[in-house]
């Protein structure tokens, strides 16, 4: 009898969250600096407005946004506190 040895998710988990990856944000300095992101441009792509913010949180390392973009999609955006780099993944 044959068994599969294929790693592999449990039947019912879910998959992992994927990556963040590297992304410009341009934002709106109010009193502090990158207050609140309101575009973001991935290497090679058009800028892409961000037509609202839906959740703001701070954690030790970093500063995250839940946001809709103009194209309809939620995404993640994280701000490192240290290095004051971005980063995005889908929400």
């Amino acid at each position: 009898m044959a068994t599969n040895s294929r790693p592999g998710p449990s039947p019912g988990t879910t998959r992992c969250p994927e990556s963040f990856a590297p992304v410009e944000v341009d934002c709106y300095a109010g009193y502090r600096a990158d207050e609140t992101p309101r575009a973001l441009r991935l290497p090679g792509c058009a800028p892409r407005k961000i037509r609202c913010v839906l959740q703001r949180w701070r954690e030790p390392r970093h500063r995250f946004f839940k946001i809709v973009t103009t194209d309809g999609k939620t995404r993640l955006l994280r701000q490192d506190v240290e290095t004051l780099r971005w980063e995005m993944r889908p929400a």
